[in-house]
């Protein structure tokens, strides 16, 4: 296995809030590359843009046109809901600055002429100057057309530039803003350009949602091969489904987005936000409703962890010990590693929270991925053992799978109690007490 990787990801435009459907992606593609970094023990070079102009799926940007109904330049509003994405992800991941670097579009415009210029010379004929902007169409190359129309049948013609009334551009002779797709391949061209061995792809992995498959991320290829003549842009594109809002795609466009304050607002851990993003198959669409079912589930987990955790006597300090000395854990780490190499799919975590967490073996997987991964399963536990007393977490803990008619497993709390010469009664006429 190569010891460098490099990743990318699409990240979102900021004319408005960046939504959950935004967020999928991020906690995939930061996931992911924690996992190479964390796991594999790999080098990794990472970037995500934020798309601050150029926004051209319309005949006028959507940046500026919400910039102008606010009254508003274009920096004072990006710069509002940049804060806002940032915060949210210093909550999510405190980390991420560190190993993700992020970059805004406006801060590449040489980068977007000067692709344009070496256009102009590989493929002359496919540069069209309109009134409006420049073009690349790429059916008048019957060669060219073909290749990029094998991988994306929907690419024919799309805008790289677009005069304007806001100039963002030093040269003379491109007055205006860039189109939408150049962006990503210019940052990623700029950042990671490098000499490349033989067949050697400019980048490893590409995330993004599933509904820039094929327009934005066809039009990216398509300005890397218009660029190097050849097809080694990308080694792997991974998308996300999307998130859907009673059955409805999230889109800022349709005033029907969610967002993490929404969550935050009823009380979701940061933990069952990622876990809910990360536990089902990459593409696969999830409905944000059912975020509910999901949280009662993680903190269910919680309060069982943290109930084995002190009978089983972990300590969670000694877990790297602990896997180190257990070939059947490692055999099994190595599984999952396997099957991730080929699927890129973090649904094995959803197998990992249904293990039955009486056995050690088990714990120690579910913190040592949680711990990898940021997850903040641990974290929590930390704050929810901290909050009970010995005998408080114990009664929480018997109330819990009494209710959930787990009789064998109240009835070894319950005996812990006896044995420490406390009685225990259930009171049958509230449901949710226990007297001692």
């Amino acid at each position: 296995m190569q010891q460098k990787y490099y990743f990318y990801c699409c990240g979102p435009t900021l004319y408005r809030r960046a939504h959950l459907g935004n967020y999928r992606s991020i906690v995939y593609y930061y996931s992911l590359i924690l996992y190479y970094k964390n796991i594999f023990k790999k080098d990794i070079y990472a970037i995500i843009n934020i798309t601050d102009i150029g926004h051209n799926t319309e005949s006028e940007d959507k940046i500026i046109k919400e910039s102008n109904k606010l009254n508003k330049t274009i920096y004072e509003l990006v710069g509002i809901y940049y804060q806002d994405f940032k915060n949210v992800l210093n909550n999510l991941y405190p980390n991420f600055k560190k190993n993700i670097q992020i970059h805004y579009a406006s801060n590449f415009i040489d980068e977007y002429i000067n692709h344009i210029e070496v256009v102009k010379t590989n493929y002359p004929e496919c540069v069209v100057n309109k009134n409006d902007g420049i073009v690349f169409d790429i059916t008048k190359n019957t060669n060219l057309y073909n290749i990029i129309n094998f991988q994306y049948k929907r690419i024919n013609q799309f805008y790289t530039w677009r005069n304007s009334n806001i100039n963002l551009s030093k040269n003379i002779e491109y007055k205006g803003i860039p189109g939408w797709h150049v962006e990503c391949f210019s940052i990623i061209n700029k950042i990671y350009n490098r000499k490349r061995e033989d067949k050697e792809y400019l980048v490893d992995f590409h995330v993004g949602g599933i509904d820039l498959k094929d327009i934005h991320h066809g039009c990216e290829f398509s300005h890397y091969y218009m660029h190097y003549k050849n097809q080694y842009f990308v080694n792997k594109w991974i998308y996300t489904g999307l998130i859907l809002n009673n059955g409805i795609k999230m889109s800022k466009s349709d005033n029907n987005c969610k967002f993490i304050e929404d969550l935050y607002k009823y009380k979701f851990l940061n933990t069952t936000i990622k876990l809910f993003f990360l536990c089902c198959e990459n593409n696969k669409n999830i409905n944000i409703e059912d975020i509910d079912i999901f949280n009662k589930k993680i903190i269910k987990l919680l309060s069982n962890l943290t109930y084995y955790i002190k009978l089983l006597k972990i300590n969670i300090k000694n877990i790297k010990d602990n896997i180190e000395n257990n070939n059947d854990i490692i055999d099994y780490i190595n599984s999952i590693n396997q099957n991730f190499q080929n699927k890129y799919s973090f649904y094995f975590l959803q197998e990992l929270l249904n293990k039955d967490l009486s056995i050690k073996a088990n714990i120690y997987l579910l913190i040592y991925f949680d711990i990898k991964l940021e997850l903040n399963i641990y974290t929590n536990l930390k704050k929810y053992i901290l909050q009970l007393s010995e005998y408080d977490y114990l009664l929480n803990n018997l109330k819990i799978l009494y209710k959930e008619k787990l009789y064998d497993q109240s009835d070894s709390i319950r005996n812990v109690i006896y044995n420490n010469n406390i009685k225990i009664y259930y009171n049958h006429n509230d449901e949710n007490a226990f007297l001692y």
